[in-house]
C-alpha cells in the first residue's frame, strides 16, 4: 500500500508518495516559521496605577510599543520626566489629558514616520538651546495629524511651539496660546526647510518672537495653509509683514480655490498678524 502525504509551502502544494523523512519535515517547519507574520496593533494605556505605563513618555519611548500600536491615556494632568520621541508610526490618543513638560521640549518627532495625536493640552515645553520647538519638533520628512491639541506657554529660541523642519504637519482645531520665540522667529509655529504646515479651524492668540512672525513664520521655502482659522493679538519686535482684517501690507496671500487654499507665499521672511481671519 502506497502512503500518501502533503506539506504545504507559500503558494504551493506538495505531494510524494513516499514516507517524509525527519529532514524533510524539520525543514518544511523552518521554511513556514521563517514567514513573516503580520502582528495585530495594539492599544496600551496609561495611567498612574494599573495601566501598562505608567506616564505617557514612558509608552511613547517603550520599544514594546511599535508601527500602527496605539496609546491611550487616562485624563489627568502629567509632568513629563522625558521628551516623547517618535520614531515609530502610532496613534497617542490624550483623551483630554494635559502634558506639562516642565521645562523640557515635549515631543519630537523625525524620520519616515506617521504620527496621531488627538486631545491633549502641551503646556511649559522648553526646547534646547538653539533649537526650535518648545512644545513639538517634527523633521526629516516626518508626517503627522494633531487634532483637538492645545499649545500654552511653550518657549523655543524660535518656533516657540512647533518647529516644522522639512516635515508635513496638518494642525486640526488646534490652538496656540501665549507661546514664545525668544530670539528668532515664529513665536506659535515656525516652517523652516520646506516643510509644510497646514492650520484647520486653528485659533493662535497671544503668541510673541523677539525676532519676526509673532504669530507664524516661515523660513527656506517653507509652505503655511490657513483655512477657516483666527490669528489675533500676536506681537513681533520686527513685524516684517502684517495682516488684518482691514489692511494686508507687505505680503502675497493667495487664497486659491474657495473654501479651502488660503496659502501664504512669503515676500519676507513671516507673518506677524495682529488679527487676520480666513
Amino acid at each position: 500500500m502506497k502512503i500518501f502525504s502533503r506539506f504545504v509551502l507559500p503558494g504551493q502544494i506538495h505531494k510524494t508518495t513516499k514516507p517524509l523523512s525527519a529532514l524533510t519535515i524539520c525543514l518544511a517547519l523552518l521554511v513556514i516559521a521563517a514567514i513573516p507574520q503580520v502582528a495585530n496593533a495594539v492599544t496600551y494605556s496609561v495611567c498612574d496605577v494599573g495601566c501598562d505605563f505608567a506616564s505617557p513618555e514612558a509608552a511613547v519611548n517603550s520599544v514594546t510599543v511599535v508601527n500602527g500600536d496605539q496609546i491611550s491615556v487616562t485624563p489627568a494632568t502629567y509632568t513629563l520626566g522625558a521628551t516623547m520621541v517618535v520614531d515609530k508610526s502610532i496613534t497617542l490618543l490624550g483623551n483630554g489629558s494635559v502634558f506639562d513638560a516642565n521645562g523640557l521640549r515635549a515631543i519630537e518627532i523625525s524620520g519616515p514616520v506617521n504620527f496621531s495625536l488627538t486631545g491633549v493640552t502641551i503646556r511649559n515645553g522648553q526646547a534646547p538651546a538653539a533649537s526650535g520647538g518648545g512644545g513639538l519638533k517634527i523633521s526629516l520628512g516626518a508626517i503627522a495629524t494633531l487634532v483637538n491639541v492645545s499649545f500654552e506657554n511653550n518657549q523655543a529660541e524660535f518656533g516657540g511651539a512647533v518647529h516644522n523642519e522639512g516635515a508635513n504637519i496638518t494642525l486640526r482645531s488646534v490652538s496656540f496660546l501665549g507661546n514664545e520665540a525668544t530670539s528668532g522667529s515664529g513665536g506659535a509655529v515656525l516652517t523652516d526647510l520646506g516643510g509644510l504646515t497646514t492650520l484647520e479651524n486653528a485659533t493662535v492668540d497671544g503668541n510673541t518672537a523677539t525676532d519676526s512672525g509673532g504669530a507664524l513664520a516661515i523660513l527656506n521655502g517653507g509652505t503655511v495653509n490657513v483655512v477657516e482659522s483666527t490669528i489675533s493679538n500676536n506681537a513681533a519686535l520686527s513685524p516684517v509683514q502684517t495682516a488684518s482684517n482691514l489692511d494686508i501690507s507687505g505680503t502675497t496671500v493667495s487664497c486659491g480655490p474657495e473654501p479651502l487654499g488660503q496659502t501664504f507665499t512669503a515676500d519676507a521672511s513671516a507673518l506677524s498678524s495682529f488679527e487676520f481671519q480666513v
